[in-house]
């Protein structure tokens, strides 16, 4: 059986990691983490290379910042924290449904020597404690390599993915490229 996403590893840097993100064998985004190192550096180190089991979880940090229908299968911003996405579009399909909650963070499960490694937005790996930083595309931030368009592919990827990791059995591969 295919995993559900394969990170594929193949820019190592003193500092970060690029890699590319597959969904179900195709490639769909860009990720940024911590270096890859020999020993684990507690927020400095990527997770090892290996295959886990994907979950999900409350993330008193980031789940706040958007919201979640189960009906729609949607997942739009959180115009109280989010102001610039409070616009007409977002105004109405929140009005359509009345499910939304605060959404749950794609969680990795049982990596050795890491706990609560999370998939979410950001643009370098600055903004990860280990956890994998998705984006539609490559660029530089503030003179660090890392992901763009981070926050609009988080959502994509989060609706291509959630709905198949809430009915189980769905993992991940952190690979070499």
């Amino acid at each position: 059986m295919q995993d559900l996403i394969t990170i594929q590893r193949y820019n190592r840097k003193s500092d970060w990691t690029i890699s590319r993100v597959l969904i179900e064998g195709n490639l769909d985004g860009f990720a940024v983490e911590d270096e890859i190192r020999e020993t684990k550096v507690k927020k400095e180190t990527a997770i090892w290379y290996g295959r886990y089991k994907l979950g999900h979880r409350y993330s008193p940090k980031f789940s706040k910042y958007f919201l979640w229908s189960e009906t729609a299968k949607k997942l739009i911003p959180n115009p109280k924290y989010n102001k610039k996405y409070n616009e007409k579009g977002f105004r109405q399909i929140h009005k359509k449904y009345d499910d939304w909650k605060e959404h749950q963070l794609i969680w990795i499960l049982n990596v050795p020597q890491f706990e609560f490694i999370l998939i979410h937005w950001g643009n370098t790996d600055l903004d990860s404690d280990g956890c994998i930083i998705i984006g539609r595309g490559l660029g530089v931030v503030k003179g660090r390599e890392g992901v763009i368009f981070s926050q609009s592919y988080y959502i994509e990827f989060y609706e291509k993915v959630f709905p198949l990791i809430l009915q189980g059995e769905q993992y991940i591969n952190i690979e070499a490229a």
